[in-house]
């Protein structure tokens, strides 16, 4: 018959990995709520990608939009490679407005375009 773990034992180690999982998300914003956007922005344009990020007009993401502008005049956060108007806010806007295919499909026609004039 197989021997049982003490009930104590399961909930410590579920304690464990729950306080360990926390600290995995919430992490990378030790350094600020827009520091993870920042790393994973610079890596991107790093290695030659262009992006078009398109944030939800609600919430706190005009504010949050506003630091990373100033942050990146000021300090030059985004890196080398940022492109003006790669990260906007999409007007009158919610989270599930941002999949609409009109949205999409204008935003896709902008980096597409910005494609174009930097090939030419």
């Amino acid at each position: 018959m197989a021997k049982r773990r003490p009930v104590e034992h399961d909930v410590l180690r579920f304690r464990a990995m729950t306080a360990q999982g926390a600290r995995d998300v919430t992490g990378p914003f030790e350094a600020g709520p827009i520091a993870p956007f920042i790393r994973r922005h610079v890596e991107a344009t790093a290695r030659g990608r262009s992006l078009r990020c398109v944030f939800e007009d609600s919430g706190v993401n005009p504010a949050l939009l506003k630091e990373l502008h100033v942050r990146n005049i000021d300090e030059k956060v985004l890196g080398s490679q940022y492109e003006e108007d790669s990260i906007v806010i999409e007007p009158s806007s919610s989270h599930f407005d941002l999949i609409d295919p009109e949205r999409v499909e204008r935003h896709l026609d902008a980096l597409i375009g910005w494609l174009r004039r930097r090939v030419n």
